[in-house]
């Protein structure tokens, strides 16, 4: 190799090493939030609930009676994707919700000649649900839809005749409402650097907030556990309805 190659190949190394290069950053996709609230796919809520039951003893008459229970729910967003909000269409979400939850109590009343008595055990409820966000004037709301099926331990009792305790499946619908803590505890802007209780709310879907991650919620569901035959032969049917409210965390 010459020497006047060997000059030229340094001198390139040279320019390569110490002449800075232009770097372009790549935009990176981030989440928005919708009107306060954050747009995270997983929600998970503890619940407490008053059971209400009604039990028509075909041809005899009706019991009805109310218990509590404990719930745990879960929702996940169906839509989930870089190019649209998640779980969201035109500011609608759309998410699978599953709950469990466990009765305690017996509903009793007196039927005819017995006591019609009604005890849930554990339910497990899975459907679809449909989420609107709402902004009245500042105050956040999330109003919600569904419908489901359910599968629960029911005990149904012709005291002191017979009974049955058996696995029942039917179908649900459920409305709910929903309101962020940021509604009463404030937010700030990233942008603005507002004060820590100041409440900065925006309007559309793609405001840059801090919102709060942790909601209170009113449910209503109605599950209808069908028919179900006694070990005497006595036919029933029966309907819960379960008015729920608790604390939902957002991941």
């Amino acid at each position: 190799m010459n020497s006047r190659k060997l000059g030229s190949i340094c001198v390139a190394l040279a320019a390569w090493v110490f002449v800075p290069t232009e770097v372009i950053a790549q935009p990176r996709y981030t989440a928005p939030t919708i009107s306060g609230y954050l747009n995270n796919t997983y929600t998970f809520g503890i619940s407490g609930a008053f059971v209400n039951s009604d039990t028509d003893f075909r041809n005899v008459g009706s019991s009805n009676g109310t218990t509590g229970a404990i719930c745990a729910d879960g929702t996940v967003n169906f839509w989930d994707t870089a190019l649209r909000y998640a779980g969201e269409f035109s500011g609608i979400r759309i998410a699978a919700a599953a709950s469990a939850c466990q009765g305690f109590g017996t509903a009793s009343e007196q039927v005819g000649g017995f006591e019609g008595k009604t005890t849930l055990g554990t339910l497990f409820t899975g459907g679809v649900r449909i989420i609107v966000p709402v902004n009245l004037n500042g105050f956040m709301m999330m109003p919600s839809a569904g419908v489901g099926w359910g599968i629960g331990n029911v005990k149904i009792e012709a005291a002191p005749f017979e009974s049955d305790r058996s696995w029942r499946s039917g179908p649900y619908f459920e409305l709910g409402v929903a309101f962020p803590l940021s509604n009463w505890t404030g937010g700030t802007t990233p942008t603005t650097g507002g004060a820590a209780n100041e409440r900065i709310w925006g309007a559309g879907t793609t405001q840059n907030i801090n919102a709060a991650a942790t909601e209170l919620y009113l449910n209503y569901k109605r599950w209808d556990a069908g028919d179900q035959t006694l070990d005497g032969g006595a036919r029933t049917d029966t309907v819960f309805n379960l008015y729920t409210a608790g604390v939902r965390a957002k991941f």
